[in-house]
């Protein structure tokens, strides 16, 4: 809606009501690109 991107609370979502297992989450996360952030 607002453009901003919530990857962290996008997984624990994932983990907690689509069964995705937590390691395939820590994998997703780590595989993003850094950005810098303010």
């Amino acid at each position: 809606k607002l453009g901003i991107t919530m990857p962290i609370t996008r997984e624990v979502y994932a983990i907690l009501f689509e069964d995705k297992p937590p390691a395939t989450a820590i994998e997703t996360l780590m595989a993003r690109d850094l950005k810098f952030e303010d």
